[in-house]
């Protein structure tokens, strides 16, 4: 009886494990299989014909193109037979793949063709169990699944409610305002909050000194963004007039696959055992001052960018160039002297910061007109406005799709964040243009010491003080 209680319950942990890996990575799987085949695919779209004419004995026979895109997939799945045989002896598996290379064959041969996007999916799962070298990826998965097994629950559990919800009739306009604090705020921190699975599974000790807070907000971020996702997907389908629920299926299927990216970076900081707590507070400071940039940018353009354009280099200098004059608090204690690196870490900062206003002050400029409204001469940003509607334009196909504050907001994002690229770029080609007009020696811009011989005689010097005190020298 025992015996018998025991093998109902290794088969019962066996059935719930295999469920863990289906619900988990069996999005990712279709993905990738489908991209596989699409690939496969994509060359014999170039091909001028449609059918394969053969002439068999005699017998004339027209073959369609997928045929012969089914021949190679089969081909490959077979060799893969032979390949996992020599890294396995497990019959078990070398059986049972078998057996879904031929039910996929014999589904493909009753005229569903769509298995062929399907195919692939036997050998990618048993090659990242069989093969050594995809060791690293098994890991991660095996690791990974439990979280990702409730993170689709929970997305699938939210798509069917709010399809649910969006068929209802005679809804209330308050009611409008709890789905909308439920879609940006309690449906991601729920979402968040699964993030707790993986800590007490890997059971990683953290010291104190020590958060998990940015690795939070950045699963809180994550989580909005498929949320978001997922809702426009959900209402354009609802909208949509001929409704592919195929489509809508690997829309929502791609959208949960890009999100193994984000919680890659993650899982590392969580294997780390969190960030150190003064860093997480930097990052929060920066971001702060990234928001505020950002609304005053959005609500006085002009203004904010010809203050920030005479005080931002020059403080930058003072701030940062003088820091070290603020770790000192005794006169008897050595001031710290700023090293090479410190240096050019103020002149990157002044160079970025100026070229960033610049690029910014150049878009105000090109795209703001003056328009009369009223008795009143406003400017208006032309650029800016474009990309407002050009948002709304991609959301839902209407021009007043998205909250007017929102696509501001958003617009001057975008502004600012090109802004900033585009000065990276100008920085590093100019400093580098500078250096070929400047670094040459016989135009005696620079003199050229031996910094290190200096340093190396300052240590012997040091090293030998308590001779030159007793020699009194």
């Amino acid at each position: 009886m025992i015996g018998k209680n025991c093998n109902l319950k290794s088969c019962f942990m066996k059935l719930l494990k295999f469920v863990c890996n289906i619900l988990a990575w069996g999005p990712t799987s279709i993905v990738v299989s489908s991209l596989i085949s699409i690939l496969l695919i994509l060359p014999f779209t170039f091909l001028p014909y449609s059918e394969i004419k053969l002439t068999i004995n005699g017998v004339y026979i027209q073959l369609p193109i997928v045929y012969l895109l089914e021949l190679i997939i089969v081909s490959l799945m077979f060799f893969y037979v032979i390949r996992l045989c020599s890294v396995t002896r497990n019959v078990k598996s070398i059986i049972m793949y078998s057996l879904l290379t031929i039910t996929s064959i014999l589904i493909f041969i009753c005229s569903q063709r769509l298995v062929i996007l399907l195919q692939p999916i036997p050998p990618i799962v048993f090659s990242v169990i069989f093969e050594k070298r995809l060791c690293k990826i098994k890991n991660f998965l095996n690791t990974s699944k439990l979280l990702f097994a409730f993170l689709n629950i929970f997305d699938a559990c939210y798509i069917f409610k709010l399809q649910w919800i969006v068929q209802l009739k005679n809804i209330p306009e308050n009611f409008y305002w709890l789905i909308l604090l439920l879609i940006l705020f309690i449906f991601p921190l729920l979402r968040t909050l699964l993030l707790y699975i993986y800590i007490k599974q890997v059971k990683k000790e953290k010291s104190k000194d020590k958060t998990y807070l940015f690795s939070y907000v950045t699963m809180f971020m994550v989580s909005l963004y498929q949320i978001a996702i997922y809702s426009i997907i959900v209402l354009n389908f609802m909208e949509s007039k001929e409704k592919s629920i195929i489509n809508v299926v690997f829309a929502i299927l791609i959208v949960a696959t890009l999100s193994i990216y984000f919680w890659a970076l993650l899982k590392k900081q969580i294997d780390r055992g969190g960030e150190n707590k003064k860093y997480e507070l930097l990052r929060f400071t920066v971001g702060v001052l990234i928001f505020v940039f950002i609304f005053f940018y959005d609500k006085i353009e002009g203004e904010f960018l010809v203050i920030l354009s005479w005080l931002l280099p020059v403080l930058i200098s003072t701030i940062v160039g003088d820091l070290h004059y603020q770790f000192i608090t005794d006169d008897s204690l050595c001031l710290p002297i700023p090293t090479m690196k410190m240096k050019k870490h103020v002149y990157s900062l002044q160079l970025i910061s100026f070229l960033t206003l610049f690029c910014l002050n150049l878009f105000s400029a090109v795209f703001t007109t003056n328009r009369i409204e009223g008795n009143k001469i406003v400017p208006s940003n032309t650029g800016k406005d474009s990309l407002i509607k050009l948002l709304n334009l991609i959301s839902n196909g209407n021009q007043e799709s998205i909250p007017e504050v929102l696509s501001s907001y958003t617009s001057s994002f975008i502004i600012v964040s090109l802004s900033f690229i585009l000065a990276l770029i100008l920085s590093a080609v100019g400093v580098k243009l500078l250096k070929l007009n400047y670094s040459d020696s016989a135009k005696g811009y620079y003199e050229y010491r031996n910094t290190r011989l200096s340093t190396l005689i300052n240590r012997r010097y040091k090293r030998n003080i308590h001779k030159r005190r007793k020699n009194n020298v």
